[in-house]
Order: structure tokens, then C-alpha cells, then sequence
């Protein structure tokens, strides 16, 4: 009988959830599902399917994840007054909550508790974590199963405080603490009545604040205490919202110079990081890290710390511009492992102008990027630094824990006592799993990219961020536009004023080495880097016409000489294929050639004054005798010159997935979902027959054709099961019922062979 009593209220409880989801219009039952889409993936069929999902234990997880300190009060106080069994009215939950308010703000009046309650209460019933009826407040089953341990209201510890009264413990309260950690944070007990001895150990840790009195058999620590002991220091919860909430965000922010200069100078990093690895392929060791070899080459060639390649290479694969994997082509010292290289997908991007190189930049970095890039370097559980891509290092909320700090540093930033503070209102779960070192490594990494301030003021990329707009409008406001020209100097240096457009700084560090990099840079000319680009193919003339189309002023007579020079013996020496061979009009010359053959490995031998063949491929030969200091350039079979530089490493990757596609949109979902409860309720309603023949089915179906009717009609599917759905009959014809149906507004067809029911609506 008791098993049966429990089935019936838990039944009961689930349909006033059922009930109140119905009661809603429009408007509210859109914000609950733009509050929780994962409850749309597909549109659920009717309410009492939408209450199902809503109920599910992870999406009630998730769910909670959005409330703030407030709210998770509420309903700890409305749930000790029976909220999950019967209404509780706003003065009960008032005459509880202002106690408990007073002890953090004696001057918290009970006109502002009311109104913390109201609003409280509509923000809850928004995420779908309790009813708001006539009656009072409900909590609908699961919700309370579905908040963490120990987050009832507790006296709240500064963190140095906090840790002064654990390290303080006898020997028998810290054994009570350690042993109730490790059993989940809650444990029976005797002492745990109001009149039990106050000199026991339990009665003097409630009194401390270090535990909670559940009721007189149980007590629980509080989750402030279980952080303190996983060695976190969270900002003591506040129930009192910061001054900026709900959160307002500023408007017309003005681009920040420093933030911007930032930002770029990432996506000048990604674009040499790019370049590298396309040249130079990371190599992996078996767990799949990046060895460290890989790790000090990369931080030399890009001139940066550790962090902060491990920052990039975040950004990078979250933007998928760097892979993992098989590149092709693969190094010429491959031995079988997988390599850290570019994507296919880093060609366009490379060419795409720099403030939508940044935009892509900070939208991946916002949603994707999830490398707890502050552990790597510390030790791991065998005593081992990690080291980049350390599988301990990814973690996939990540993002989520940067996105609550962020907005909280938006709504009441300015220093990080702040920020923390705002975040353990906000976001208490979230903030109670976030170590200081975290905190730190987050808000230095959002300086990085650009999207705080370097006094941690926001920026406008930030808060389009954070409302979902397009970010790529302010950070085309922000970025200088580009630049087509640059100034040589008689030094053999050029100073470049601004960014330059993809394709010409493309060019310019072919022809000239960057010494000074920036928004504003310096290159450096030098007889080597001229020899670069004539080894590439580019002519005398070429380069020459270069300088001139893009340079501001006069194109210094000195640079001309030092292309000059370098051309005058660069390519006296041809080489084509025989297998291959090298041709020179200078006879001398070509002797030098051969005799720098001096292990004969390319197997050179004269067959005319000015002609030798080799026994080798025409890349060896060149190669070869570059390194005798030659300066040999390849040709093909019409005499033009060969660019026989390797193609850059590449890993193939596949599309990205199309979210947006899969989700349906909050009215397409709402729609799906009142037609489909139209047709329960419908069905309900309907004075419906089993048709006893195929010629009733048609006569009553024909019926609702003339009169365009609705009709309830019930069905047997393609998987065998029995389906109803709400449907105006469009036309009876080849054994078949063309309607349409209520839910999608499309014209199906049932064979009438399967319908198993037609319900005609009442009034």
C-alpha cells in the first residue's frame, strides 16, 4: 500500500508539473525553452513530453548551473517548508529568507527581501525549476537531487579565514570533517539535535559554521568547506546581488588601442605559427603531448614564453587551424608518429583580411577553446610536469567556467576581488570548482586575446560575445585598416606603418627578415633574404617593381644595388632534368660545379662546354651545391624559373559540425509543441471511432474534407507503433488520406490501412 501511495503522489506531482507547463502562454513558455534548448533536439511532441525532458536528471544539471546564489536559497528554504509537495506562499519564504540576508547586510529591509523573492522566483520558474501558481511556489521532483550537496544557506568565511579554522581543528573534529568529505559531505549522527551537548565535537562545528544542521539525525558540510579542503579558496558565497544586477552591459564602447594592439598581435602569432609548422611539422610522443624538443623549437622561432604558446595552439585547434595528425606532405625524418600541423583549413584563413582573422580568433576561443593551460608545466600524479596536450590539461568545461567569469567581470568587474565576488553570486556552483590560479590564468588570457582590457575593463568584442552577437562589426571597428605601402631607408631596413594586407606582407618577408614585429613593424633587406626570394623563382626586375609599386617616397638607391648584386651571379647556373642536368654560359663556372661533386653523389659529368648531366633529381642537384655556396636556380623545360621550395605540411580535417542546422528554432519548436498538446488534449476530448470498415473510414473522413474539418487521427507508424496526431483532410483518393497536419503545417499522407482511429472535436 505504501509502495502504491508513492506511485500515485510522484504521478500526481508530475502532472501539476504537466499542468502548469500548459498554463503558460506563449511568451513564458518561449523564455523557458530558449532557457533550456536541450530540451528541443528533437521538438518534443506535446507538454507532457516536454515535461518529461525537463525533468531528466542532466537537464536539470545543467539547468542549475544558471541559477545564482538567491535562487539556489530559495529553494533550499522553500523545500524545508514542503515545496515539493504543496505551495508555499511568499510571506513564509520572506519571514525565513531575512534572517539570513540580515547576516550579511543588517540594513536589509522586508520590503527588499519581497522583491529579491519575486524576481527570484520568476527567474526560477524561467529555468523551469519551479511553478508559480495561484497557490504559492512549487519545486517540481528532481530539482533539489539535482543541486550539489552543502549549498543550503551557511555562514560565509572570507578564504584566509576559512583555511585558519580548518588548519585550528583538534584531532577529533578534523577526523569528523575528513571522514564526512570523503563520504559525500553528509553523515547521521545524534549530536546533531538542537539541545545536544554544545562541548561535543559535531554541536562546536555546526556552531563554527564548518557544518550544517540538516535536521536533528543529519548534518552536511557546507560546499565552501569541501572546496576548501580539495585546496581551492573560493570567494565566500554572497546571497546579496553585486550593485550592476541583473547584469548591464555598457554601451557604445569605444575600441580599446591596448586590447586591439593585443588581439592583433595574437593573430600575428597564429599567422607565424602557421608558417612554421607548415615548414616544420610539431612531433608528438606516444600520449599523444607535444614533445618538449617541439615545444622549446617553436617558443624560439616565435620568441615567446611557454604560456603562452600553449595559448595559441588552444586558439588554434578550437579554430581548427592546427590539427593533429598525419600532414601531407610529411616530414622528410617521419618516423611514423602523429605530427602538430596546419589544417586545410588555415590556407583561407591566412588570406582572409585581419580583423576577420581575429573575429574567428575570439568566437572559437569564447565557445571551444578548453585547455586548462595554466597546469601544464606542473606535476602530475606521478610526479611528471604535463606538457602541452597532456590529456590532464583538456578539459571540456573549460569554456563554460571562462564564459561565468567573464560575464561576471562584464557585469561588476574593475579588480578581481570583484570579479570573484560577482562570480560566486552569479555562478555559485561554477565558482566553488575555480582556483585562484584559474581565475588569474583566465582573466590574463582574455587580456591576451583582446577581449578584456589591461585593467580588466570590457570590451565591446566581449560583450557581443556574451550576447551572442556577430563579434566580426567591433573588431573591424577596432582594427586599423590595412596598409599597401611601407618606407625602405638607406640602413636596408623598412618600416611598415600599419598591418599590411595578407598578400603583399606575404611578399615582403619573402624579400626581407622581420626585425621588429607589431601593428607597426621593421623588416630588414640583406644580400641572404634577396637570394631567398630569387631562389623562389622571383627575378631582378620582379623584386625591383615590387619596391616601387609599394613604397612610400623614393625607393632608396641602395636597395636597388643590393638587388642588383644579389641577381648578378644568382642563376648563372641552370638545371633542368635529365634525369637532371645544370647548364652555365660561364665555362669556369661550370667546372667550380663539379668539382664541388666532390663525393660524387650527384654524379655530374660534362657532355658540353656549358652542359653537365646528373645521375640524381634536379632538387638534390640544386640543393647540393647551395650548400657548396653556389647559387643554382631550377628551370623547366622552356628555360623559366622553378620554385622548388617544399609545399607547406597540411592535415586534413572535416567540415565542422553544423549545430545550427540540428537545433530548431525556439518558434518552430513552440509551434511543434502546442499543436502536439492540441492534439493529446484532442484526443482526450474526441468522440472517436474505430472505424469497423474501410467504407466508414472513407465517409467520415470525406465528411471532414467538404467541411475542412480537423479531426484527431490515430495511425500505425513505419517502427509499428500507434501515433496521434491532429490533421485537416485534404482529399481521400488510391488508398490513401492526404492532410494536413496541425504540428508542421505540411501536407502528409497515411495509407488508410493504418488508420486505427478518427476522433472528431467536440464544439
Amino acid at each position: 500500500m505504501g509502495v502504491k501511495l508513492v506511485y500515485i503522489m510522484a504521478h500526481s506531482h508530475t502532472r501539476s508539473f504537466v499542468q502548469w507547463l500548459r498554463s503558460l502562454d506563449s511568451s513564458a513558455l518561449s523564455a523557458l525553452l530558449s532557457a533550456r534548448p536541450d530540451a528541443l533536439a528533437p521538438p518534443p511532441p506535446g507538454i507532457t513530453s516536454l515535461a518529461e525532458r525537463l525533468l531528466l536528471p542532466a537537464s536539470l544539471r545543467r539547468a542549475v548551473l544558471r541559477t545564482h546564489a538567491f535562487d539556489i536559497a530559495l529553494l533550499h528554504v522553500a523545500a524545508s517548508q514542503g515545496a515539493e509537495f504543496s505551495p508555499i506562499v511568499a510571506p513564509d519564504l520572506v519571514q525565513s529568507l531575512l534572517p539570513i540576508l540580515q547576516r550579511e547586510d543588517p540594513s536589509i529591509s522586508k520590503n527588499t527581501t519581497e522583491a529579491l523573492v519575486e524576481q527570484s522566483q520568476a527567474h526560477l520558474a524561467e529555468l523551469g525549476l519551479c511553478m508559480n501558481v495561484d497557490e504559492g511556489m512549487m519545486i517540481p521532483r528532481g530539482v533539489m537531487s539535482a543541486l550539489p550537496p552543502g549549498l543550503e544557506p551557511a555562514i560565509a568565511f572570507e578564504p584566509l579565514e576559512l583555511q585558519e579554522q580548518l588548519e585550528n581543528l583538534d584531532q577529533k573534529q578534523r577526523a569528523i570533517i575528513d571522514t564526512l568529505n570523503h563520504g559525500g559531505g553528509t553523515g547521521t549522527t545524534r549530536d546533531a539535535a538542537i539541545d545536544a551537548d554544545p562541548q561535543r565535537p559535531i554541536p562546536k562545528l555546526i556552531a563554527q559554521g564548518l557544518l550544517l544542521r540538516i535536521n536533528e539525525h543529519t548534518v552536511r558540510l557546507p560546499a565552501m568547506v569541501r572546496a576548501a579542503l580539495r585546496g581551492l579558496v573560493p570567494a565566500p558565497p554572497t546571497l546579496l546581488p553585486p550593485k550592476n544586477w541583473p547584469p548591464r552591459y555598457p554601451e557604445g564602447l569605444q575600441p580599446d588601442d591596448a586590447a586591439t594592439g593585443a588581439g592583433l598581435e595574437v593573430v600575428r602569432l597564429m599567422r607565424a605559427l602557421i608558417e612554421h609548422l607548415g615548414d616544420h611539422p610539431g612531433v608528438l610522443v606516444k600520449s599523444g603531448a607535444l614533445a618538449q624538443r617541439t615545444t622549446q623549437q617553436l617558443c624560439a622561432a616565435l620568441d615567446i614564453e611557454p604560456e603562452v604558446l600553449a595559448q595559441l595552439l588552444s586558439v588554434g585547434v578550437a579554430a581548427r587551424l592546427i590539427a593533429r595528425g598525419e600532414p601531407n606532405p610529411l616530414p622528410a625524418s617521419d618516423t611514423g608518429g602523429d605530427y602538430l600541423a596546419p589544417s586545410t583549413d588555415a590556407d583561407a584563413w591566412m588570406l582572409d583580411p585581419m580583423a576577420k582573422q581575429w573575429a574567428h580568433l575570439l568566437t572559437a576561443w569564447w565557445m571551444h577553446a578548453n585547455w586548462a593551460f595554466w597546469l601544464i608545466g606542473t606535476p602530475d600524479a606521478k610526479g611528471q610536469a604535463r606538457k602541452i596536450f597532456s590529456a590532464e590539461t583538456i578539459q571540456r568545461d573549460v569554456p563554460q567556467r571562462r564564459q561565468a567569469l567573464l560575464e561576471s567581470a562584464t557585469a561588476n568587474g574593475g579588480t578581481k576581488a570583484q570579479i570573484e565576488r560577482a562570480l560566486a553570486f552569479a555562478h555559485p556552483i561554477l565558482a566553488l570548482n575555480i582556483s585562484t590560479e584559474e581565475i588569474d590564468a583566465q582573466l590574463r588570457n582574455a587580456m591576451w586575446i583582446g577581449a578584456l582590457g589591461p585593467n580588466l575593463e570590457p570590451t565591446a568584442q566581449l560583450v557581443a560575445l556574451i550576447q551572442q552577437e556577430p563579434v566580426l562589426p567591433v573588431c573591424s571597428a577596432a582594427t586599423p585598416d590595412p596598409v599597401e605601402y611601407f618606407i625602405p631607408q638607406g640602413d636596408m631596413t623598412i618600416l611598415v606603418p600599419g598591418p599590411l594586407t595578407p598578400k603583399i606582407e606575404s611578399e615582403l618577408k619573402l624579400l626581407a627578415d622581420v626585425e621588429s614585429s607589431g601593428l607597426a613593424s621593421v623588416y630588414r633587406l640583406s644580400d641572404a633574404s634577396i637570394r631567398r626570394a630569387l631562389d623562389a623563382g622571383r627575378t631582378a626586375a620582379e623584386i625591383k617593381d615590387f619596391f616601387h609599386q609599394h613604397t612610400l617616397g623614393e625607393l632608396p638607391q641602395a636597395v636597388g644595388f643590393l638587388v642588383d648584386d644579389a641577381s648578378r651571379k644568382h642563376g648563372s647556373i641552370r638545371g633542368g632534368a635529365a634525369l637532371s642536368y645544370i647548364r652555365s654560359e660561364d665555362e669556369a663556372l661550370l667546372q667550380e660545379a663539379i668539382r664541388a661533386d666532390s663525393t660524387h653523389r650527384l654524379g655530374l659529368r660534362r657532355i658540353a662546354p656549358t652542359v653537365a648531366i646528373a645521375q640524381v633529381p634536379l632538387f638534390q642537384v640544386i640543393e647540393q651545391l647551395r650548400q657548396a655556396g653556389l647559387m643554382p636556380v631550377a628551370e623547366d623545360e622552356q628555360g623559366v624559373a622553378l620554385d622548388l621550395r617544399p609545399a607547406p605540411s597540411r592535415i586534413a580535417i572535416g567540415p565542422a559540425p553544423q549545430t545550427s542546422k540540428t537545433q530548431p528554432s525556439i518558434e518552430a519548436a513552440l509551434k511543434a509543441i502546442q499543436a502536439g498538446d492540441a492534439a493529446n488534449l484532442a484526443a482526450e476530448q474526441a468522440a472517436t471511432t474505430t472505424p469497423s470498415s474501410a467504407k466508414e473510414t472513407l465517409g467520415l473522413l470525406r465528411a471532414a474534407v467538404r467541411a475542412n474539418q480537423q479531426v484527431m487521427l490515430g495511425f500505425v507508424d513505419n517502427t509499428g507503433r500507434v501515433q496521434r496526431t491532429l490533421v485537416t483532410p485534404v482529399d481521400v483518393s488510391a488508398g490513401k488520406l492526404s492532410a494536413v497536419e496541425a504540428a508542421t503545417d505540411e501536407v502528409q499522407h497515411y495509407p488508410l490501412h493504418r488508420i486505427t482511429e478518427v476522433g472528431q472535436l467536440e464544439g
